[in-house]
């Protein structure tokens, strides 16, 4: 279901139509909206949408509401922010091209690039925990909704759910093991888990009301949620497994959006109980309530930054043996098009065979021919996968539309032999277009 700017009047449209697509004799339902995995670290900022200043931008404020700062500035709505598990990028959606598309920036709001490109509308971005890929909503091929799966730079698009019903709000578990999401195939709005791969579908909740929005604690061992279930949009939490399911706000406002901290000791949500949606913190069990954001906007989609800490999945190239191997996974460029003969980024994303991200790795990036770009020295991988290139452009590289920079990536294992044991390749490249 694609979000706009979230004014009451459009969620309760939104909420009647999840009512009648289920069938469901209660009179309200929960909007369909992006869920979150808090990645485990420290509390960085937190990021939001936000109608303060007239339509809904993306904004990040600490976690106690101080120095907010706006990320985007467009005349359409800008929403559902999503931070990497590195605390670097922000996926978030947008109409501004139209229809709602997938972009993605830095955590100061530089950098934005469209990641989807379709005419149906794609929303909902959720990170895996490696930052390679993102899951999104999509009704390219179901005007219902379905769950997809792209590498991080757009390409790679694959479906994961394939049903006559709604699937909305998807959010990777913390050890990227999972992908929870909400549908309503079994009636009304439910939430499932679900492998990467879109396999081993497993029902988590059954209700009488919608329950949507699963928010994964940093441990991965909890899921808040939100349900109807009791009148109204209140948040709930449960055990991964769905077990032990508990009511952590009970007010006649509206609770909605929950999104763990990345220390696992709070939980951040938006809420009606003083007019408008404004953004609040609380304890795991729903005590110590704190009001952070106090505005005549709007404020909702609180996602909380992890920093300081790295996912808890990377293995260290010295335990990468064969039959493993070493893969290039993604090759990310900023800009994603490019016009000038300007330095731009090269990220690297490195795993091993079994999709983890591998800590430690030797990368080397070479344009092809060479002479296009300066050379680059081998840079390691962080442990998240990630080596960062800054790539300069010489003189020869030619600038037309349709052209392409071609680069030879290779990762290895320090000691082995350039193109033995471990190491893996591959050819990526980079649109060119004449300046205008």
């Amino acid at each position: 279901m694609a979000r706009q700017a979230r004014t009451r009047s459009r969620r309760r449209e939104a909420a009647l139509a999840v009512v009648l697509l289920a069938g469901a004799a209660a009179a309200a339902a929960t909007l369909s909206r992006p869920a979150d995995a808090a990645f485990p670290g420290g509390n960085g900022r937190i990021a939001f949408q936000s109608e303060r200043d007239g339509n809904a931008e993306i904004y990040a404020m600490d976690a106690d509401g101080a120095n907010p700062s706006r990320l985007t500035n467009d005349s359409a709505a800008d929403t559902a922010p999503a931070w990497s598990a590195d605390g670097a990028s922000i996926a978030f959606q947008s109409a501004r091209d139209g229809n709602q598309e997938i972009y993605v920036m830095d955590g100061a709001g530089n950098g934005e690039a469209r990641r989807t490109t379709d005419a149906a509308s794609d929303s909902d971005p959720a990170w895996s925990a490696d930052g390679s890929k993102i899951a999104f909503i999509s009704t390219r091929d179901a005007a219902a909704g379905e769950v997809y799966v792209m590498n991080r730079d757009g390409s790679n698009v694959t479906r994961l759910t394939s049903d006559a019903a709604s699937d909305q709000a998807p959010a990777w578990s913390p050890d990227g093991s999972k992908i929870a999401f909400a549908s309503t195939r079994d009636g009304n709005l439910e939430i499932y888990v679900m492998k990467p791969d879109g396999t081993g579908v497993v029902r988590l909740t059954n209700s009488a009301g919608a329950d949507t929005a699963p928010s994964w604690s940093p441990n991965g061992s909890r899921l808040a949620f939100v349900s109807t279930r009791d009148g109204n949009d209140e948040v709930y939490a449960m055990d991964a497994d769905g077990t032990d399911e508990t009511r952590l706000t009970s007010n006649a406002a509206f609770d909605d959006d929950p999104a763990w901290s990345p220390d696992g000791k709070r939980i951040a949500f938006a809420s009606t109980r003083d007019g408008n949606y404004e953004i609040y913190t609380m304890d795991p069990d729903g005590s110590n309530v704190t009001r952070v954001t106090t505005s005549s906007g709007v404020d909702r989609n609180p996602d909380w930054q992890a920093v300081g800490q790295a996912p808890a999945t990377s293995i260290p190239i010295a335990a990468v043996t064969l039959p493993n191997r070493l893969l290039v996974a993604n090759v990310e460029f900023v800009p994603s098009v490019l016009s000038s003969r300007d330095a731009f980024t090269a990220r690297v994303v490195v795993h091993d065979a079994n999709g983890l991200p591998v800590d430690g790795a030797l990368v080397f990036i070479r344009g092809v021919p060479e002479r296009r770009v300066d050379p680059l020295a081998e840079k390691a991988t962080n442990a998240q996968g990630i080596a960062e290139f800054s790539v300069q452009p010489t003189a020869l590289l030619p600038l037309h539309d349709g052209g392409r920079l071609t680069f030879f990536v290779r990762a290895r294992k320090p000691g082995e032999q350039v193109f033995g044991g471990v190491s893996g390749s591959r050819l990526v490249s980079l649109a060119l277009t004449a300046p205008g």
